[in-house]
């Protein structure tokens, strides 16, 4: 049943995006909708404002109907996504907590039994926040988490220390959290004064567990599947991180191979 729920609110938010780009399109046929008449929609978005990553997903979502009408035989004729000139995404500073900043985090949040058990559980996995508070005792065996509320629906399994299950495995309920304390953790971090870029409060958690991962000399591959991402572009951007990242460069370039 939740599999089902959760089927049905992301094809609803689908349909909505699709209904709101119609609307603004003037709700033209499939036939109508042209590569020119999309740049002057995207130029319209852009000018009132509208986030390039918004306006990306949106186009992402319409090139899907299209190629879902060219394949069935439905629309003949090009993706006029395809050749549509899309904003370009800044990518966000990418911020880390060290070592110290850990400690002094961890030692903070003690005093609140549940908010340091979900820390806990994000800097051990990296997991989102929200995937970490909805968890389930369903989501739990020995000693592994199963995430089922991802952002991409698609689960994944990290596994986590006997201490670490033992300590948060609830002895009632259903529930592995019993509440939400994020407010608490902003509170926390103001109060630490952590320099953390604009919406990036809980989601450092994520960043740290993963630079940390491969500052360590974690694997690239094994870090993108424990973090559960589609694209290994994605999980690439902490490639910079590693203790040996270029060092390659040094023992395999062909002057070093042939002895010069």
């Amino acid at each position: 049943m939740e599999k089902a729920g959760q089927f049905k609110r992301t094809s609803d938010n689908y349909m909505q995006k699709l209904q709101l780009i119609c609307r603004e399109l003037g709700d033209p046929a499939a036939n109508k909708i042209t590569t020119k008449l999309l740049s002057d929609w995207v130029q319209v978005r852009l000018e009132k404002g509208q986030k390039p990553a918004t306006i990306r997903r949106l186009a992402k979502s319409l090139s899907n109907v299209f190629s879902v009408l060219i394949d069935s035989g439905d629309y003949i004729g090009a993706n006029p996504i395809k050749g549509l000139k899309l904003p370009t995404v800044k990518q966000p500073e990418m911020t880390y907590l060290d070592k110290r900043q850990i400690v002094d985090l961890l030692l903070a949040v003690e005093s609140n039994e549940e908010l340091s058990k979900i820390v806990a559980v994000c800097l051990a996995t990296g997991s989102r926040w929200r995937e970490t508070v909805t968890l389930k005792t369903s989501n739990l065996s020995p000693y592994r988490i199963r995430f089922t509320n991802t952002k991409t629906d698609k689960p994944r399994t990290v596994p986590i220390s006997e201490e670490l299950y033992n300590r948060i495995y609830p002895k009632k309920g259903t529930k592995v959290f019993s509440y939400d304390p994020q407010q608490e953790l902003y509170d926390i971090m103001e109060e630490l004064d952590l320099d953390l870029p604009k919406g990036q409060k809980a989601h450092v958690l994520r960043h740290t567990f993963a630079s940390h991962f491969i500052m360590g000399g974690g694997d690239i591959l094994t870090l993108r599947d424990i973090l559960g991402h589609g694209d290994i572009k994605q999980t690439m951007t902490y490639a910079h991180l590693a203790p040996d990242h270029l060092s390659d460069a040094v023992r395999l370039n062909p002057l070093t191979t042939i002895g010069l």
